[in-house]
């Protein structure tokens, strides 16, 4: 059967016993009989237990796959930036960085999985018209998606590839994320935090360090030094793949139309990131919420806490610059053994990593009502999650 049918035993942490070639071959036998997009939910959820047609929205603590998480971001995170990227006072980095403003990395705090019953029914539907109209999507035209090739064996096998199915990163605010895993993604807000260079659409990268660029903690507050990012499974059908910005881009994707989404290649012209558009939610599922630090070359403060550096004395000589929006990509040191704990009063205040499978909304199912209910944590109760230690 194909990953998201299948009563198999997959868990976050660790694969199912690897049969591949049997696995790949039924799950193709059975995509022929246009099976695979129906309303069963993926065998790893929390949820994958409760009978057909059950409705539900559970925020599920996913600690077992925050190693994932954490490798991924580690191997995504390119030491460039581009015009997004703003500094402590909200303007452009300088050229060579000269304050050490360009992260080296992340730290990954917390992980939860967003099952949704309504947003996944329609994402599955729009899986099968598409696959229906295109048949298959290929895609050489836009070569390895990191995201999805840094992702583990068994976490890839879920996403079917000849329909360009991959994961990939959305940046935004914690409360943002929060909004988005509670009703999905609001396209009428589309550009409305930055330019849309390829018009109205949903935005994502392959690399954490481009997505990060438009992650924002708060002020002042309980996200304050602290950052949201979510990883999507998104269709993205047939590709047009464009060098330059074009803004009426948007106006060639969707039903009925040429394609099914955008690729940006500004890697190709001014090497810096690829971006990918789609215009549909329904072709988004936002399937794991992270919450995470930033961790800098340099030790810093902002208000009573400290960030998160590597030692002082580290050589800085990689910082000259390539031209005035990105800085020449070099490997950076991004494990979360090279950075320095994090203040012992902040662990203890903010963001304490949960056990598996907290209740953040009163019940046994993490906030999900009962079948047929509609029912499910709220906004309010997803908060509190976030903040339970």
């Amino acid at each position: 059967r194909p990953a998201d049918s299948s009563s198999g035993s997959e868990t976050e942490g660790e694969s199912v016993e690897d049969h591949s070639y049997t696995l790949s071959l039924l799950s193709w036998i059975v995509r022929l009989g246009g099976a695979g997009s129906g309303s069963g939910v993926p065998p790893y959820w929390l949820n994958a237990d409760r009978p057909a047609g059950s409705s539900f929205h559970d925020i599920v603590p996913a600690e077992g796959f925050r190693p994932a998480i954490q490798a991924l971001m580690n191997s995504t995170w390119e030491q460039k930036w581009t015009r997004d990227r703003k500094d402590s006072r909200g303007e452009k980095i300088a050229p060579g960085d000269p304050h050490g403003e360009m992260p080296i990395g992340v730290n990954v705090l917390k992980v939860w999985r967003v099952e949704d019953s309504g947003m996944w029914e329609a994402y599955t539907e729009v899986r099968q018209r598409i696959r229906d109209s295109r048949g298959g999507c290929a895609s050489a035209i836009m070569g390895s998606v990191r995201s999805e090739a840094a992702l583990p064996r068994h976490v890839r096998r879920r996403c079917e590839p000849g329909l360009n199915e991959v994961y990939l990163f959305h940046g935004s605010h914690p409360r943002a994320v929060t909004s988005i895993a509670e009703g999905g993604f609001d396209l009428d807000l589309s550009g409305s935090s930055t330019s849309a260079a390829y018009g109205r659409g949903a935005y994502f990268s392959e690399c954490s360090s481009k997505a990060d660029e438009y992650s924002k903690d708060q002020e002042d507050g309980y996200y304050k030094g602290y950052y949201a990012m979510l990883l999507c499974r998104v269709i993205l059908g047939k590709v047009q793949v464009l060098a330059e910005f074009d803004t009426e881009a948007c106006s060639r994707l969707g039903e009925g139309q040429a394609f099914d989404s955008t690729l940006g290649d500004r890697e190709a012209v001014a090497n810096t990131y690829r971006e990918f558009v789609v215009p549909s939610a329904a072709q988004i599922y936002p399937e794991y919420a992270v919450i995470y630090e930033r961790v800098y070359r340099r030790p810093r403060v902002r208000g009573l806490r400290n960030f998160p550096s590597v030692a002082a004395d580290e050589d800085d000589d990689d910082d000259d610059e390539e031209d005035s929006l990105t800085q020449a990509s070099s490997t950076a040191a991004t494990s979360s053994a090279a950075a320095e704990p994090r203040p012992a009063a902040a662990a203890a205040v903010l963001l304490p990593r949960p056990s598996p499978r907290v209740d953040w909304a009163g019940s046994s199912r993490c906030g999900g009502g009962s079948s047929g209910d509609g029912g499910g944590g709220s906004a309010a109760g997803l908060e509190a999650w976030l903040q339970s230690g």
